[in-house]
């Protein structure tokens, strides 16, 4: 290992920019491009630095808090950070080669978890797009109006009527009702714990959602949350601990944040929480709000900030097809959004895997090998993973907990 500088040269490719912990590692620009004077450009020196790997050393977690001190420091109506202090960042750096594999290792995981990103959004747009066809154009209605083939299975196409009537919301199709949302579905809100009292939050184990934890979500599904509260805090919530599967809608700072629950979960006050243990299923709960979003938001009030409260919201109507649809399409998207949440969970957790090799793999605390060893052995769930004739003993890992594996690359050096 060298102890040497980074060097900050002029915009080639690849090239890296950090901006209020802002962070882009660009393998590819168009011709005639240039940054502007809000970045920072870093290259690693030809020969010497890998440019993927100092992009990996730049943004670990102490590495950025230490830059973001600097930019508070600098000036507070206006923090930045200048080339010269990412200059004087000094970190140790294996040969070139061994740069480049590491840097290909985090790349891989990165990688995996776009990968997983892009299909979920892939997967959220046919559910949308069925719940438009069947709940909002009444594609299957209308082509059995017309006599034409809609597409569907046989025994799906046979649920649907073969006309259209009217109704207070407009035309729905014969045999469907129209009611409350209120009256359909279980409507709560949530609450805050004192957080002057220790009790309710230190060692709490228990999910409590705000809605900044479904700002930065990739996906409609909540696996955690970034805070949790005790039993003694849950006790200060009127509405308890809502099961798994309940749909949540952000009311105010925005409006119009969705997920489901994955795990049973608490809620600050800042969501309206929709139950379905009645006759509607939550997934259709779930798209009929992200169809309703603007009008959920126009009949919002609130002066300085828009904000939806419950009474408001339990009256808005909402069409109720008949329990054999309902079922039919809630069994038919139901393996599309396990999938989501499958790939939610898997990115989550190579993320966390990510961010505690990152900073033990840079400083060379573990070797590549050991890494990829302990990742694949909690991926596939093994107990043991063969090194060189050499154990690497570990015990009962699942992908949602890495207490273990920190433990684990706490004692290999």
């Amino acid at each position: 290992m060298r102890d040497v500088k980074c060097k900050v040269v002029k915009l080639y490719i690849p090239w890296f920019v950090q901006t209020k912990k802002h962070f882009g590692l660009l393998k590819e620009i168009p011709d005639n491009f240039l940054a502007s004077t809000g970045f920072c450009v870093v290259r690693g020196k030809a020969g010497v630095a890998a440019t993927s790997f100092i992009y990996f050393f730049l943004i670990q977690e102490h590495i950025v808090n230490q830059l973001q001190a600097i930019a508070e420091q600098s000036n507070p109506a206006y923090p930045s950070i200048r080339p010269i202090d990412i200059h004087r960042l000094k970190l140790n750096l294996p040969p070139l080669k061994m740069q480049h594999v590491i840097a290909h290792f985090l790349e891989t995981l990165d990688h995996k978890i776009e990968l997983n990103r892009r299909m979920n959004e892939t997967l959220q747009a046919m559910v949308q797009a069925l719940f438009k066809s069947w709940f909002v154009d009444f594609e299957p209605v209308r082509s059995k109006m017309q006599s034409r083939d809609y597409g569907p299975p046989e025994y799906i196409a046979e649920l649907f009527p073969d006309k259209l009537v009217d109704s207070e919301i407009g035309e729905i199709p014969a045999g469907w009702e129209v009611s409350e949302i209120g009256k359909e579905v279980t409507i709560v809100g949530g609450a805050t714990p004192s957080t002057k009292e220790p009790t309710y939050w230190d060692g709490g184990s228990l999910n409590w959602a705000t809605p900044k934890d479904l700002s930065k979500m990739k996906s409609l599904v909540l696996l955690e949350t970034k805070r949790k509260i005790t039993s003694l805090g849950l006790e200060k919530i009127s509405s308890g601990l809502l099961p798994a599967g309940t749909v949540l809608l952000s009311s105010s700072a925005p409006i119009g944040y969705l997920c489901i629950t994955e795990e049973p979960t608490a809620i600050n006050q800042g969501f309206i929480a929709l139950v379905c243990k009645k006759r509607l299923h939550n997934l259709y709960v779930l798209f009929w709000c992200l169809e309703k979003l603007e009008h959920i938001r126009s009949i919002s009030g609130g002066s300085t900030f828009r904000e939806i409260s419950k009474k408001v919201f339990r009256p808005v109507q909402i069409m109720v097809p008949s329990g054999q649809i309902l079922t039919a399409f809630s069994d038919t998207v139901r393996p599309l959004f396990d999938q989501i949440a499958a790939n939610q969970k898997e990115s989550s957790f190579l993320a966390q895997t990510r961010d505690l090799l990152l900073p033990k793999l840079i400083s060379g605390e573990i070797r590549l090998d050991q890494a990829q060893s302990l990742v694949d052995a909690i991926k596939w769930g093994r107990k043991s993973v063969s090194k060189k004739r050499k154990r690497l003993r570990i015990s009962t890992l699942c992908p949602n907990t890495l207490n273990d594996l920190g433990t684990l690359i706490g004692s290999k050096r």
